[in-house]
C-alpha cells in the first residue's frame, strides 16, 4: 500500500467505546500493557483492516481526541501505526495509564493465599471460609478462624524462607493458636499447574453467591480484572506445604523481645526480616482446618 491512509473513527455509545478503523500496517502497535485501549486486525471485504478501540466512559473528548491524534500522525505526518499510536499515547498518557499489574511477590502471596483460602471452602463452606479472609482487610493475621489464626506466607526459593512484615505480624492474638502456613511454588508448564487468573476463576465459582465479598477483597489486594492477560505464569506446589505454630521457640521478632534489647523501641519503625522455618518441625493444624498439605487438586513439582 502507499499514500495517505484512510481512517475513520466510529463512535458506539452502546459499547461504549470509539474506534479508529484504518489500513493494517506493520509493525503492530505495542499497547497491550495499556488500560482503555485494545488493538486489533480484522479483514473487510478482502481489505485488513487495523482497529484501535479505546473505552468511552466519561471521558468522551479525550479519547475521541486520542483517535484524531493518532490519524493525524498517520494522515499528516506519514508516521507508521505503531510510531503514530505511541505518540499520541504518550500525549494523552493519563486517559491510557500503564497497567501495570501485581509485582511477582504480591502476585505469588495471593496465588498461596487463595490455595489456602479455597481448601478452606472444602473444610468449613464458603461462607465461613471467605469470611475468615482479613488479610487484605489490612488485618494482623491472613486468617482469622475460631480458636485459629492463619499467617500464609508464599515463596519461590528451594528454602522455606518468608518475609515477615512488622513486629506484630506474628504475635498470637487472645487465646487463638496462631501458625505460620509455609507454602512453596516453581513455574510450571501449562498442562501442569495453574494461573493466578485461572485459580481466581475457580474460588470464584466455589464461593457462588459468596462472590461479591470475595471480589471486595481481591481488590483490596490490588488485582483488576481487566489485567488478567498479564499474568501468564503458571505455578505449581514445589514442596506440600506446611504449617509451623508460632509459640514461644518460634523465631519470631516481636515488640516484646524487641523491647528487651532495644532502647525506645517505639522510635523504630518499618521492620522487616525474614525468616527460615525450613528446619523446624512442622505441626499440622487442628481439626476441622487440617488435610492443607495433602490436598488434592493442588499438584505439586
Amino acid at each position: 500500500m502507499s499514500g495517505v491512509p484512510w481512517c475513520e473513527i466510529r463512535l458506539d455509545p452502546a459499547a461504549g467505546e470509539a474506534v479508529l478503523r484504518t489500513e493494517y500496517r506493520f509493525p503492530e502497535p505495542d499497547i497491550a500493557r495499556l488500560r482503555n485501549i485494545v488493538f486489533s486486525a480484522a479483514v473487510e471485504d478482502g481489505r485488513e483492516l487495523a482497529l484501535i478501540s479505546a473505552s468511552v466512559d466519561e471521558n468522551i473528548h479525550s479519547v475521541y481526541g486520542l483517535l484524531t491524534t493518532i490519524a493525524d500522525g498517520l494522515q499528516d505526518q506519514g508516521l507508521d501505526l505503531a510510531t503514530a499510536v505511541a505518540v499520541a499515547v504518550e500525549e494523552y498518557r493519563d486517559v491510557m495509564a500503564q497497567r501495570v499489574g501485581l509485582s511477582e511477590q504480591v502476585e505469588v502471596g495471593l496465588f498461596g493465599e487463595l490455595l489456602f483460602l479455597r481448601h478452606l471452602i472444602s473444610k468449613v463452606g464458603a461462607a465461613a471460609a471467605v469470611g475468615s479472609w482479613l488479610g487484605p482487610l489490612s488485618e494482623e493475621h491472613d486468617f482469622v478462624l475460631p480458636n485459629l489464626h492463619v499467617e500464609v506466607k508464599t515463596t519461590v526459593s528451594e528454602r522455606r524462607r518468608h518475609m515477615i512484615s512488622g513486629l506484630f505480624q506474628l504475635v498470637p492474638l487472645g487465646n487463638a493458636q496462631l501458625s505460620l502456613m509455609s507454602i512453596q511454588v516453581t513455574r510450571a508448564t501449562p498442562d501442569s499447574g495453574q494461573m493466578l487468573p485461572s485459580l481466581i476463576a475457580e474460588v470464584r465459582t466455589l464461593l457462588g453467591p459468596y462472590g461479591p465479598d470475595f471480589e471486595v477483597k481481591l481488590r483490596r489486594q490490588g488485582w483488576e480484572p481487566g489485567d488478567a492477560d498479564l499474568f501468564r505464569t503458571t505455578w505449581i506446589l514445589r514442596t506440600p506445604p506446611q504449617a509451623y505454630q508460632v509459640d514461644e521457640d518460634f523465631p519470631a521478632m516481636t515488640q516484646d523481645r524487641v523491647a528487651a534489647v532495644v532502647p525506645n523501641i517505639a522510635l523504630v519503625s518499618d521492620v522487616t526480616y525474614r525468616v527460615d522455618v525450613t528446619d523446624l518441625q512442622p505441626e499440622p493444624l487442628p481439626s476441622p482446618y487440617d488435610g492443607f498439605d495433602t490436598s488434592e487438586g493442588i499438584g505439586a513439582a
